[in-house]
């Protein structure tokens, strides 16, 4: 049977007899995005209305919201460049877009960081557009592209006559910008600069430039509460004639709190906004990864550090999804397990397809997703016990992307007889064997 890994070889890297590289922890470095008070008291909370994750059958919330008093600073979570948007809920807000420069977690890619209500006046005048501050006064992020914006378009020691307007960082201040277009249209569009033409029709369709900002860069403010998505990465490609309702487009950059909505559609293509839900990971969950012991979490302008497991549990501990274990199961054409519905139990009126608990003798028989979604959520888990549909192929693998298993794996793939469980001798024994081995997670 094949070595079972221990977790102390996988956090270093350590190299097995046969010369096989261990995959290594996660070391995330990154910036707490919204100021706080102190290490035991963040001074931000959430109400229940305000989680990420599952609402409903039909209701998804990708949006992680917290709510505090009075205004506070909000930073960049990592070096990136931003593209801000409207808020579709409040003309005196804007959200901001960061596209990752630098990952904060390198082994799991994360797509963009969507900053939702933070103070328009901030970034913009209200009634010109022009972008707010100087050189030398307003936040960091203005004071930045001012010093850019002068140096490019100015002489030395001089003022440039050419105003600073808020569409030449890409914020639109006409309709030129549609709800339907893709984020990735914008990031990946190609900026160019004539010298030769006007003024006047640079400002009336200016080529824009965004900015590309520092970790840990005072972005703006927010006032009462603001909001966070991150959405993971699944590659820069573009699906013609793309069949999912859902899209990353600036009808999702500029709402206010950003949901799946699987009410309405073919059945298919509500099983494509449930999908969607995947691609998004819960700010409490993102943060807490951190806490693995090779984290380093930075918070606050200047930046102070928190790196053990206790200092970060601290920090997050005001969201209420804090303690909560997100398990999703990917299968046949990266899709959720049982998309397809090719896991099903051969006993007629059995549903089930797969066994979960927290103990491998207390195992409960449940049909995969949290009301429909393909996500479950574990509160206070410290191990998970679980076991799943096979049709015992002999070929039938399983890998762990993210956390430890600690029953019987290679390198956190799970196959053969640590997968598959054989017939029992003893005729008087009952071993179910459309599910594979029990699993145990850490």
């Amino acid at each position: 049977m094949p070595d079972n890994i221990t977790n102390s070889q996988i956090n270093q890297g350590t190299i097995s007899n046969d010369g096989t590289s261990r995959r290594e922890a996660l070391k995330p470095e990154s910036h707490f995005f919204l100021q706080i008070g102190n290490e035991d008291i963040p001074g931000y909370a959430q109400l229940p209305n305000e989680t990420f994750g599952v609402k409903s059958q039909t209701l998804f919330q990708t949006t992680a919201v917290v709510n505090f008093t009075g205004s506070k600073d909000v930073y960049a979570i990592c070096k990136g460049q931003v593209f801000i948007q409207p808020n579709a809920s409040d003309s005196d807000k804007v959200n901001l877009i960061l596209r990752p420069f630098n990952q904060p977690i390198k082994g799991i890619a994360t797509k963009y960081f969507v900053y939702r209500g933070l103070n328009k006046s901030d970034f913009f005048d209200l009634n010109s557009g022009k972008i707010a501050g100087s050189h030398s006064t307003g936040t960091a992020f203005c004071q930045y592209i001012w010093k850019e914006f002068n140096a490019f378009y100015g002489e030395e020691d001089t003022e440039p006559e050419t105003e600073f307007m808020a569409n030449f960082i890409g914020y639109p201040l006409d309709d030129a910008q549609l709800s339907t277009d893709l984020i990735d249209e914008y990031f990946f569009k190609i900026s160019k600069f004539n010298e030769d033409e006007v003024i006047e029709e640079n400002l009336e369709n200016p080529n824009f430039e965004f900015p590309m900002v520092t970790k840990g860069m005072q972005l703006g403010t927010a006032s009462g509460s603001v909001g966070l998505d991150i959405v993971l990465s699944d590659g820069d490609y573009f699906i013609e004639g793309d069949p999912n309702p859902f899209q990353l487009d600036l009808a999702f950059a500029r709402a206010n709190i950003s949901t799946l909505d699987a009410s309405t559609g073919s059945d298919y293509e509500k099983k494509l906004v449930r999908e969607a839900c995947a691609r998004f990971i819960d700010p409490a969950a993102f943060y807490g990864m951190h806490g693995n012991g090779f984290g380093k979490l930075f918070y606050n302008d200047p930046a102070l550090l928190l790196e053990t497991p206790t200092q970060i549990s601290k920090i997050i501990e005001p969201f209420l999804t804090s303690n909560f274990t997100y398990l999703y199961i990917q299968s046949n054409r990266q899709r959720s397990y049982n998309f397809y519905g090719n896991y099903t139990h051969p006993d007629e009126g059995n549903n089930n397809n797969l066994k979960i608990g927290q103990a491998p003798t207390n195992l409960s028989e449940i049909i995969f997703g949290q009301s429909s979604w393909p996500l479950l959520t574990i509160d206070n888990a410290t191990d998970i016990f679980l076991q799943l549909i096979t049709d015992n192929h002999n070929d039938a693998a399983l890998y762990a992307f993210t956390g430890f298993i600690t029953s019987a794996n290679e390198e956190s793939f799970v196959r053969g007889t640590n997968l598959l469980q054989a017939p029992p001798q003893d005729e008087n024994s009952i071993v179910d064997t459309h599910y594979t081995q029990t699993i145990h997670f850490t």
